[in-house]
């Protein structure tokens, strides 16, 4: 029974660093690095490291972050700000 645990452990253990990687993929292919380096960088944390393919994937979404253009003005947090509309006025 202990045994089966553990089995039971490891393989949702596993599951989750799949998904990790799973979602670091589904974002990199919108275009959002950022978040995508974050589940790269839980996955790692989870696996102890990145396979090699992910370390040069990480590098290149790396890059593509850094040239990623930010909004220009405003709270990137605020709806009103990512949206392009103007806050309201008080």
């Amino acid at each position: 029974r202990r045994w089966d645990e553990r089995v039971a452990r490891e393989v949702r253990h596993q599951e989750m660093i799949e998904a990790s990687f799973d979602r670091a993929d589904a974002y990199a292919r919108l275009g959002d690095f950022e978040h995508a380096l974050e589940w790269l960088d839980r996955a790692a944390a989870a696996s102890g490291d990145l396979p090699p393919a992910y370390r040069a994937q990480r590098a290149s979404w790396a890059r593509a972050a850094a040239l990623r253009p930010r909004p220009a003005g405003g709270d990137w947090k605020n709806g009103a700000a990512r949206s392009g509309e103007r806050a309201p006025s008080l």
